[in-house]
């Protein structure tokens, strides 16, 4: 039988005033900012999705014809109810992104097709779309759309705006090799790494990122954020289902390839990645839940690691 000793600690977090165990005080009282709190940032609002999002009929030399995503359709809210088919843009306005219900533990499941009326330098210009009259005229037609919809107190005037809102979508420009991404909210963190040399995406707003060329730095953080001591910690200082940047409230260390400890984290990462992969190509709608089941293993052994370097 276990026994915890508590302490009339008025501990606040969000407002809300905690009394927790001994050694749950010691964890939030040892609470210190790690360095990748300030590069991790916010995915772009890729919304309203159902005049984006959409699902490819037909590919031809220089264009796509493309319909309503019915999966999107299928959540959409009344006022953004917009259905499009059979309609023709450029292929260079065709982009990939992907939505938090796709990601599960060191794995995405899968890529959403996306419209951005953007240039090579992922920002809007009327001459760069003037150029491709497809993409113009569909761009028009979901534009005058979002204005005719959208609240009349929004300062954000055109769908392009929505999309860049913050300039989220166009500092993306400066992605790395290597992606790191985690979801916003929930209750457990979910990352995987992203090999953005293959696989040119798009971080919406549903989940956060940060980019490196190095390798072993993506799989040592992917490893970290799927560990399941850094999950039930977290669940310590929010008081929602909102898990936003609060991974960086606890001291986790920039990557050291210097340190045994990091490169066996990168190393049991990279496992992890292969393993859950093979998972999926046997099980397509494996959940997040049973991947944490079948890797249980690793994950224990990742969690001793994050133990050492986080939670000392």
């Amino acid at each position: 039988m276990s026994f915890y000793i508590f302490k009339n600690v008025i501990y606040i977090v969000e407002g809300a005033k905690l009394i927790l165990p001994t050694r749950e005080l010691k964890i939030l009282n040892n609470i210190e900012n790690s360095p990748y709190k300030k590069k991790f940032l916010q995915g772009a609002t890729l919304a309203p999705r159902a005049l984006v999002f959409f699902q490819i009929r037909e590919k031809k030399e220089k264009y796509i014809i493309i319909d309503s995503d019915p999966d999107i359709l299928s959540r959409v809210k009344e006022r953004w109810d917009f259905q499009f088919q059979n309609k023709e843009i450029e292929q260079k306005f065709h982009f990939e992104t992907f939505l938090n219900i796709q990601l599960i533990p060191f794995h995405l499941k899968k890529l959403n097709d996306v419209f951005l009326p953007i240039n090579e330098q992922l920002m809007f210009s009327h001459d760069f779309l003037q150029q491709y009259p497809k993409a113009q005229g569909f761009y028009n037609e979901v534009n005058s759309f979002y204005q005719e919809n959208k609240k009349e107190t929004t300062k954000i005037d055109t769908l392009y705006d929505n999309l860049n809102y913050w300039n989220k979508l166009q500092k993306q420009i400066n992605n790395k090799s290597f992606l790191i991404v985690y979801n916003a909210s929930g209750s457990h963190l979910k990352a995987a790494v992203i090999d953005n040399e293959v696989q040119k995406v798009i971080v919406g707003s549903e989940n956060y990122y940060y980019s490196t060329d190095l390798e072993e730095e993506a799989y040592y953080l992917s490893a970290i954020l799927n560990a399941p001591n850094l999950s039930k910690n977290i669940r310590l200082i929010k008081s929602s289902r909102h898990i936003h940047k609060r991974p960086f409230m606890f001291p986790i260390p920039t990557y050291d390839q210097n340190n045994p400890i990091h490169r066996k984290l990168a190393k049991k990462g990279k496992t992890c990645h292969v393993m859950v992969q093979e998972l999926f190509v046997n099980n397509p709608k494996i959940t997040s839940k049973k991947v944490r089941i079948l890797i249980n293993r690793k994950l224990m052994k990742i969690k001793d690691l994050v133990k050492q370097v986080v939670f000392v």
